[in-house]
Order: C-alpha cells, then structure tokens, then sequence
C-alpha cells in the first residue's frame, strides 16, 4: 500500500469512527430507523417547499378568477353609465330624441348595480372593495336622482362616477386580485385590454363626444374644445390600434403556440372589428364636421348622427369586453388546473419516493431478518431451507448451512421411513398368522355345514354370509402377508408388456365406466424381468385402478415402459386429483387410504410396496394437488437381495 493510500484510509477512519461507533451498538432494526429519519427529512423538506409554492400558484390563479368575476358586472356598470353620460348631455343639449336611449341606459345601469351587489357579497371581503362599491352606489343613486342645470353639470357629475368605477375596476381590484401581476403573456395582454384599455377607451369615446356637445361662450372655450376634440380623437384611435395590433394580436399568437389559438381568434375578431370600425366612423364624422361646426356653430342633424356613433362605440366597447371576460377566465383557470395537477404530481410522487425507500428498507430489513431466522430454524428439515433473496454473504452462509442440514434431515427421515414400514410389515405378519388359524376354521366350518341338506333357508343365506366374509378377510390378511413379504414370490423371467397389456384388457370395462382413456407407450423388445407374473400384474392393476379412481372424466392415464440401467422402469402417470406433502408420506401405510368411505381398503399401495421390495425394486412417486400422480416402479432384470429399499417420494 502507498503512504498516499494509507493516509487516505486512515482520514477516513477518522472521519467516520463516531458513525462506525454508532453503527456497531445499534441492531438492524435502530440502524434503519435511523437511516429513514435522515433521508425523510430532506425529502419532507423539498416536498413542503414544493407544496407550498404550487398551493400559492393555485391561490395567486383562484384570486385572479374572483378579479375577473367581480369586474365583470362593474364593467357593465361603468358602460351603462357612460351611455346615461352621452345621452343625459344629448337631451341637456336640446336633443330630446336620446330620451329613450337615456332610460335604457339607466335599466341597464341599475341592473348592473345588482350584479355588482351580489358580486360584493361574494367576493368584496376578500378584495377589500367595500367602502368603494358603497361610494359608487352612493353616486348613482344621487346622480339618478338629481336634476342637472345643464349638460356640462351632468357631464361632470356622470365623469366622477365613472372615474370612480374605473378606478375600482384598474387599481382596487386589478391590484388585489393579482390580475395586474398575470404572467403568462396570453392572459396578460387578455388582461390588458379587459381591466386597464377598455375603461380607458370608453371614457376617451364618451369625453369626445360630450365635447363636441359643448356650447363654446368665447374663443378660449371654442379653443379649449377644439384641443379636447383632437385630443379625444387621436386617444381614441390609438386605443382602437392598439388593442388590435398589440393586446389581442399578442394574445392570439401566444395562444396559438399552445394549440388555443383558433377558438381565441373567433372568439375575439368580430367584436374587435366592430370597434374599430365605429370608433373609426365617430372620428371621421368629429373631423369631418369640425370646421363647419367652428364656422357656422352647432347643427342638431350632426349631433344626432355623433351621438348615436357615439352611443353604438360604447356598445361594441361592452361587446368587446364581454367577449374578452370568459376568455380570460378559461385561461386563468387552465393555468390554476395546470398548478392543481402540478401539486397533486408532486405530493404524489415525494409520497411515492417515500414510500419506496421505506418499502426497500422494510424489505431489506426483513431479509436480514429471514436469512437469521433460516441459520438458526435450517435444523427444521428441507422445507425450511432458505433460499436467500440475495447473494450476498449472510445469505451464502444461510445457503450452505442449510443445505448441509437439509441432507442431514433428509437421510434422518428415509432411515426412519424404512424402520416405520419394516415396523408395520412386521406387525401385519404376525397379525395375519394369528388370524389366519381361526379364519381358516371359520370358512371350514362354514362350508361344511352348508353341505348338509337338513338346515333352514334362512341359515343357509347367513353362512354364506359369514362364508362370504371369511373369504374377504382371507383376502386382507393374503394382502398383509404381501405388503408383509412373507408370501415369497415364485420369480421367473418374465416380458413385462405382455403382461401390462393383459392387466388393462383386464381393466377396460372399469375404464370405459369411469370416462377415462389409457395412453398406451410401451418400449419394444424389453429385456425380461426376473419377477413372480402374478405379483407383477397385481402390481400393475393397483396402480392403474388407481390413477383411474383418481382421474376426471376424460383424462388419460399415461402407461408407460421404459428400459433401463440393469431393470425395466414401468411408468403410470394420471392428471388428477393429487395428493398434498403430507398425504405422499403415509401411502404405502396398511389400511390409509384418501378415498372416500367404501371407495378401497387403503391396501393397494401398501401390497405393491410390498411385492415391490420383495422384488428388490423401487417405487417413486411424485404428486402435486390439482396436477396429479405419477408413480415410477423399477424391476431389476437380475434378481438381487430384496433387502429394504427405502422409497423416494417427492411432491
């Protein structure tokens, strides 16, 4: 090792010995608590600040929607008001034909005044507009009620309630609604034009033509009035341009690079054309009759046609205004959705990171865990051997350990499967020749005294009863003896296809009962078996009765011969039922069986395992519930010491 590399080793020693301390005194459990204490927080820390900042976003956009809301019945406010304006000057002026126009004005006036009532409740504690909506209700209704001495009195009266209203709609609630602070460009200049502009416009449409109404009383006034015509004119056209050219163009484009562009431009080109065109035509009539005006004084035919101009450019001011307000509000609310989905995301996924990290320490933790558990339990047997999740070293060492033990167990329970069957064959022995004396003298008897002619009808049937039962006990007791091994088998060389094939001609009529089909493959030219042929086709004709009993109606049995190393494996596979773990270990058991009551004796396994070992064969067996069994019986072809085999069973 360099001096380089051991300094470095040696600082980071130093570096990270508290941690290395701490670590070591801790178990796994404390150790991951910690770990998840100091990565939660951060991450908590982060998902806050991301919270907090969409929640204002969303807040900063419902705001400017209530903005919006509010100024929309006060924009109607302020349009009714500037008609009254225009008209009350008309008729002050001598023009009684705006009479109507002056009502009208004064029904849409008072309406608005409603709207913008309700709209106060809903929306005034939250903009603070109250002590100004109070001093504009105030003015109109004072202003409705009042009789003017003149048109330049109204004008003025009508002015200030306008400025006011204006006022509330650009600076009151333009400035606590965040509308004056829009961001994006679409809604800014949507924005624009709907809070500051278009008030605007309509008190330089209404200013001009209460100007031209004037009666001048010396050339100062006469010049007075000239300017704020020139004036009025040159303000309203430039308004007019650029709303067109600057507000909406700008707005429309924007939202045409997001895919809203076409439905805005519909929305917005009419009312915007019929603007410019009635501004248009107030200016060009104001300057066309101008000079006639200042040579020879007012003409009440240019008044009218003026004021009527003037009247409709208000209208399609309101028109434009009503066209531009849910407009703008479809924007502000696809913005404040936008932000919605940006906080539910992020909340989501800070709550998916979260919980992934937790869910991997958990995990972790509990593998840990398992793999300590299996060292210290993989004394248990096979079925608890552990089978790591990962390779490292704890699991490795688990791995090997239980392996070893597994072998261990499994000899441990092959030995002992042998005794408990030597055990049981013995006990079946000795309890069949015990019984077998008594039975004998019983069947004896009974067929004895059936020969004789002199007894009743009704004796006759019990002693065949009992003759009959003699006879199947005989028959249980020759089934122990087998399982037993104490009937030695007569072996000669024996062809096991012939008798495979005579065992299932045997067993067709049961097989066509039961629904099933036997799939014959039966190896050619077997070598012989050194074997007893009845031990051997009773062998057969146990298991295929039983894979037929334990099939569904139109399954097939496979039945199948193959030759081997030194002996002839017969095959006989079924897809039923199955059998668990637990039942596989008992089977070769006397008298167990997992038939229902009456279906078997629960001795058919225990003879073949019988005849099998007496053989000096083996059996396996192999089963799984629901996939069925397959039973593999090996006859050697050279006889062997018939000693005790033990049988493999597996699942």
């Amino acid at each position: 090792m360099t001096p380089s590399a051991s300094r470095g080793g040696l600082v980071l020693r130093v570096l990270f010995a508290p941690a290395i301390v701490a670590m070591n005194r801790l178990s796994y459990a404390h150790k991951f608590v910690l770990i998840s204490v100091l990565l939660s927080g951060p991450l908590a820390a982060l998902a806050w600040l991301l919270y907090s900042t969409t929640s204002e976003q969303v807040h900063f956009n419902a705001r400017e929607r209530v903005g919006v809301s509010y100024i929309e019945p006060a924009r109607d406010l302020l349009s009714a008001v500037q008609r009254h304006r225009v008209a009350s000057c008309a008729l002050l002026s001598g023009n009684s034909s705006f009479a109507g126009a002056e009502s009208q004005a004064a029904t849409d006036a008072d309406t608005a005044l409603t709207s913008l009532e309700r709209a106060e409740e809903l929306y005034g504690l939250e903009l603070g507009t109250a002590d100004r909506f109070a001093e504009v209700r105030g003015q109109w209704v004072k202003l409705r009620r009042e009789h003017f001495a003149g048109a330049e009195d109204s004008d003025r009266q009508h002015a200030l309630l306008a400025s006011n209203i204006a006022d509330v709609i650009t600076h009151q609630v333009g400035n606590s609604s965040n509308l004056i602070l829009d961001p994006d460009l679409d809604s800014y200049w949507l924005m624009d034009a709907f809070v500051i502009k278009l008030p605007a416009l309509s008190e330089t449409i209404a200013e001009t033509c209460t100007a031209w109404l004037r009666t001048p009383g010396s050339a100062q006034a006469q010049t007075e009035r000239t300017i704020a015509l020139a004036a009025g004119l040159r303000a309203s056209l430039r308004s007019t341009s650029e709303l067109a050219a600057v507000d909406l163009r700008t707005a429309t484009d924007e939202a045409m690079r997001q895919g809203r562009g076409p439905a805005l431009k519909a929305q917005l080109d009419t009312p915007m054309e019929a603007l410019s065109e009635t501004v248009t035509a107030q200016a060009n009539s104001v300057e066309r009759d101008l000079p006639e005006s200042l040579a020879s004084g007012r003409d009440p035919e240019r008044d009218v046609q003026i004021v009527a101009q003037t009247l409709n450019a208000l209208e399609r001011v309101g028109s434009l205004s009503q066209a531009i307000a849910p407009e703008l509000d479809k924007l502000v609310a696809a913005r404040k959705v936008r932000y919605e989905r940006r906080r539910t995301f992020g909340v989501l996924a800070a709550t998916a990171v979260a919980a992934l990290l937790m869910y991997f320490f958990i995990g972790f933790y509990l593998s840990v865990r398992s793999s300590l558990l299996a060292l210290a339990n993989s004394s248990d047997g096979p079925e608890s051997e552990f089978i790591p999740p990962a390779a490292d070293e704890l699991g490795q060492i688990a791995r090997a350990y239980s392996r070893a033990q597994g072998e261990k167990n499994l000899l441990q329970r092959q030995l002992a499967q042998a005794d408990r069957l030597a055990t049981v064959g013995l006990l079946a022995a000795g309890t069949a020749h015990e019984l077998n004396e008594p039975l004998g003298a019983i069947l004896g008897f009974s067929q004895l005294v059936l020969k004789s002619a002199d007894i009743s009808e009704q004796a006759r049937q019990d002693l065949t009863k009992i003759e009959k039962a003699a006879l199947h006990a005989r028959e249980v007791i020759r089934k122990l003896l087998l399982f037993a091994r104490q009937t030695p088998p007569k072996k000669t060389a024996v062809a096991l296809n012939p008798i495979v094939e005579d065992s299932l001609d045997l067993l067709s009529l049961r097989i066509v009962k039961h629904g099933v089909t036997i799939e014959r493959d039966l190896e050619c030219e077997l070598p012989a078996i050194a074997a007893d042929p009845a031990h051997v086709r009773q062998v057969v004709v146990n298991l295929v009765v039983n894979a037929i009993q334990a099939s569904h109606t139109g399954d097939s049995v496979l039945v199948r011969t193959r030759s081997g190393k030194d002996g002839v494996v017969l095959v006989v596979q079924d897809l039923g039922v199955g059998m668990t773990e637990s039942e596989l270990k008992d089977i070769f058991l006397p008298f167990y069986t997992t038939k229902e009551v009456g279906q078997g004796t629960g001795l058919g396994l225990s003879v073949v395992h019988g005849i099998v070992t007496a053989h000096g064969g083996t059996i396996n067996v192999e089963s799984s519930v629901g996939h069925g069994t397959r039973l593999e019986v090996f006859w050697p072809i050279r006889e062997r010491a018939s000693a005790e085999v033990p049988t493999v069973v597996s699942v």
